[in-house]
């Protein structure tokens, strides 16, 4: 707890100094990223936050919201009230946007690893980014230990025919087809002949005999049938729903 802790210091420390009501965390885009729908920040040379663009096409170098937010106990409660008040139920559009003026925001730059996900498609690429080494590590290790609940299973088992590259396979799966650049949760079972390429297969997903899956993210408890072909793309990933039979 104490990498985790250490790690909230700086920006604690900055909303403190500035004195402001409410700081907003913000990331930086870097060269080559560009993001749709996103709330961008514009911020002054000592962190305040003087402009605030809501469902904006962001480019490198534009700050983009986080939806993490410090401030106050009590100007918390206060801001609820009033926004019960109101009926306002968005905090960037119907709170700090329209209270620009009143409120003073400032704007304190994350700049460790983060992938904000908006959609299916951000969510497909995130873990696919956490194949890479660096991007795992980053995640994982750089800010202290991440706890989770133990549900742990026999070590994953390889049939005489499996192949697997590039790929995080979890406990208790069985693979006896072929997984590429795919992540794996809990007791999957690949069949014989079957090829899985740039998939998640969430818990105990089976993938029957010479089915062929790419860009595929299923969720838990689905069966897919001996032989059947199911094919997405990077942009847009197929998606089967929890305890689907195909």
């Amino acid at each position: 707890m104490k990498e985790n802790q250490e790690a909230l210091e700086e920006p604690l420390s900055f909303h403190i100094t500035s004195k402001a009501d409410i700081t907003v965390m913000v990331c930086r885009l870097k060269e080559g990223e560009e993001r749709i729908q996103e709330t961008v920040y514009g911020i002054s040379e000592k962190g305040i936050v003087q402009d605030i663009r809501l469902a904006q096409k962001a480019v490198v170098s534009d700050c983009i919201g986080t939806n993490i937010w410090i401030t106050g106990k009590e100007f918390l409660l206060n801001m609820i009230q009033e926004a019960a008040a109101y009926s306002h139920s968005d905090i960037e559009k119907d709170i700090f946007q329209k209270n620009l003026g009143r409120y003073k925001l400032a704007a304190w730059e994350y700049k460790g690893y983060l992938w904000k996900i908006n959609s299916l498609c951000d969510y497909f690429k995130a873990n696919m980014d956490i194949l890479q080494p660096g991007a795992r590590h980053e995640l994982f290790y750089s800010y202290g230990p991440v706890y989770t609940k133990m549900t742990d299973e026999i070590p994953a088992r390889y049939g005489n025919s499996a192949y697997g590259s590039h790929s995080l396979i979890a406990d208790g799966c069985i693979i006896e087809g072929q997984v590429e650049n795919c992540i794996l949760f809990r007791g999957v079972t690949i069949g014989k002949g079957a090829v899985v390429k740039n998939s998640i297969l969430m818990n105990n997903t089976k993938v029957g005999e010479n089915a062929i899956l790419n860009y595929i993210i299923t969720d838990k408890q689905v069966h897919l049938s001996e032989g059947r072909t199911l094919v997405g793309c990077i942009e847009q990933p197929a998606y089967v729903r929890k305890g689907s039979r195909i």
